[in-house]
């Protein structure tokens, strides 16, 4: 079946293409480490650059017509682009069963497309997703290790280090169009003898909109027998508010948040002060306290039972 002189098969040789393309081109256009180009800021007064040419295009403008932006973002969009989002919306399975799209897809999908541009830009739709890996600044800083030991990031070089080069978006990073306040950190048990405490705070919408806030919860065990991480997630909350509302998170600790794997690589935990961290991200740490284990507190024999493997094990361990 054909449709404008393009078939199928046309469409899945171009996006095929496109992703064998993809790493070839950014492989060979990788920014050098003492450049780093000025970033133009797309969001102009009253509509988004998303093509950064620098001007008001149709599909860009929410005064157009609807029909005007479909149109104008269709005469835009290559080979590729088009094939890829013949994928993406219209389904795979359609694609390689030789269906193609008809004017409801046009007119349905990509009408979607642009009113999404629209509830972005006049926050409508409030984003609040948070990254699960971690972009170091530049290629020399890599491995970039997170969570991290103490100093495991740090690599002296001449005139600086790799470490205080920072990092461009760290670990649980996010955007949002409003902002939230964190408070009243509070530790229902400061000297445990199970292992088990709860954590509790407060967060508040501080701005002028509705938002989503991942409440993120890290513990670092202070002294230890053995090299442990300087922050390990232990816990995460996604929490919705209204602007102005508060709302408590309580994390509940069990002594599995709490194992080290120590110098004989059995799974302990050991006595002595937790470090507890509470915020937005690995970086964006709002509020700190502490409990201790005491020493009596997990007795031999009691210890928590190992439940998968540790590097190097076998199962004759």
């Amino acid at each position: 079946m054909r449709r404008n002189n393009v078939t199928k098969k046309h469409y899945v040789l171009a996006f095929v293409g496109l992703m064998l393309a993809a790493p070839l081109a950014s492989k060979n256009h990788l920014p050098s480490e003492k450049v780093f180009p000025k970033r133009s800021n797309i969001y102009k007064k009253g509509w988004i650059d998303l093509n950064k040419n620098g001007k008001k295009d149709v599909y860009e403008d929410p005064t157009q017509e609807i029909q005007k932006r479909i149109n104008d973002l269709i005469g835009r969009m290559t080979i590729e682009e088009k094939a890829g989002q013949l994928v993406t919306h219209y389904g795979y399975k359609k694609v390689m069963g030789d269906s193609i799209p008809t004017e409801k897809w046009k007119n349905s999908v990509l009408q979607h497309s642009v009113a999404n541009i629209d509830e972005h830009l006049k926050g409508e739709y409030n984003p609040g997703g948070k990254l699960t890996g971690t972009w170091p600044k530049t290629v020399g800083q890599l491995p970039m290790n997170v969570p991290t030991k103490p100093n495991a990031n740090m690599e002296p070089q001449k005139y600086h280090s790799v470490a205080n080069k920072g990092l461009l978006y760290c670990f649980g990073h996010g955007l949002s169009y409003t902002s939230f306040a964190y408070s009243d950190l509070a530790i229902d048990s400061i000297q445990t003898q199970t292992g088990r405490v709860n954590v509790t705070c407060k967060v508040t919408n501080t701005g002028s909109v509705a938002g989503d806030e991942v409440v993120q919860l890290y513990i670092n065990d202070v002294v230890s027998s053995t090299t442990t991480y300087e922050k390990n997630l232990r816990g995460f909350e996604r929490i919705h508010l209204q602007p102005g509302e508060t709302q408590s998170v309580t994390f509940a600790i069990k002594p599995d948040d709490l194992i080290l794997i120590d110098r004989d690589h059995r799974r302990v935990v050991e006595a002595g002060e937790f470090r507890v961290m509470v915020g937005a991200s690995y970086e964006d740490i709002r509020l700190n306290g502490s409990f201790y284990v005491r020493a009596d507190a997990i007795p031999e024999g009691t210890q928590p039972q190992k439940t998968e493997k540790i590097m190097h094990d076998t199962d004759q361990r």
